[in-house]
């Protein structure tokens, strides 16, 4: 077992209106494993998800995450950008959720544990 102490996080508009797109930033940063091979840059198809709730609510993914070589032993960030087009009023929230930096390791929270609120939007 090893230990990649990612870590998450998101940035969305402080405000918008309903009807409009917006884009939603997020990346993730782990350590990369030093049993793990050398990768070069943007070899992956690295992704992740997002929780929306509030005044929307269900999944806004963010693929084709780009990312530095990966160095075994090293930290690497992967980071993208998904558009969002908000529909009702109010206060959004993005938790970030599963993530994988490549399609064969997907990490998920574990036990239900929750991940820190990374950004809200407000929605008028």
């Amino acid at each position: 077992m090893w230990y990649i102490d990612p870590q998450l996080t998101v940035t969305a508009p402080t405000t918008t209106n309903v009807g409009a797109t917006e884009s939603i930033e997020a990346s993730f940063r782990m350590l990369w494993p030093p049993s793990f091979d050398e990768i070069p840059a943007n070899e992956f198809d690295a992704w992740m998800h997002l929780r929306l709730q509030g005044a929307e609510s269900g999944t806004l993914s963010i693929r084709e995450m780009t990312h530095p070589r990966l160095v075994p032993g090293e930290w690497a960030t992967f980071s993208g950008s998904a558009e969002y087009t908000y529909g009702n009023a109010g206060t959004v929230t993005y938790t970030p959720s599963c993530f994988s930096p490549h399609s064969s390791l997907v990490f998920c929270p574990v036990g239900n544990q929750s991940v820190p609120i990374a950004d809200t939007t407000q929605v008028s």
